[in-house]
């Protein structure tokens, strides 16, 4: 009995280990809040996105750092309608009031008797994304803004052709 009572106390002190390994080197921020927002528990690599530790944010409500009040609302009505998100986008404040774009994956979990419990997921910032989105779609409209210059230039090459190939026999004909 010993014997195997130390072998499951092994095998979880190693199944801890690696979870725990896990936590605290995942990029992307894994947060448990209460229904009310409390923060519970969050992964180190918060600090990267919110300047906020780990410590600081801990009983702190999640839901004070959306910088709109709909998206965050629109967040906490689908996890209550439908139990989860998937990759909603959302803007968060770090700790020098800059704005950060986030996808957010999070679950709702229930106790034993059904009842709504608390609230897990993960917090990825994409902020790089949406500035290269952005970045894309301004020079997709400078490339269609030349393409518009250069069909205006060869139709006007071509009116000026015709209009001086009409005019060379009006001017050359009284000489």
């Amino acid at each position: 009995i010993l014997n195997g009572l130390q072998r499951s106390l092994n095998n979880l002190f190693k199944s801890d280990l690696k979870h725990r390994q896990i936590f605290e080197n995942i990029l992307d921020v894994y947060f448990e809040t209460s229904l009310d927002g409390t923060i519970l528990e969050v992964s180190p690599s918060v600090e990267q996105i919110s300047l906020y530790s780990q410590d600081e944010l801990k009983g702190k409500n999640l839901f004070n750092i959306f910088t709109d009040t709909a998206q965050r609302d629109e967040c906490i009505q689908l996890l209550l309608e439908f139990g989860f998100l998937k990759d909603q986008e959302v803007q968060l404040l770090n700790k020098n009031g800059q704005t950060h774009y986030c996808s957010v994956n999070a679950k709702l979990l229930h106790d034993d008797k059904g009842n709504h419990d608390h609230i897990i997921g993960i917090f990825r910032d994409i902020s790089e994304q949406k500035v290269m989105q952005t970045e894309k779609k301004e020079l997709a409209e400078r490339l269609n803004r030349s393409r518009k210059m250069e069909a205006l230039g060869l139709l006007a090459g071509g009116v000026a052709h015709d209009l001086n190939n009409i005019l060379s026999g009006i001017v050359t004909y009284p000489e």
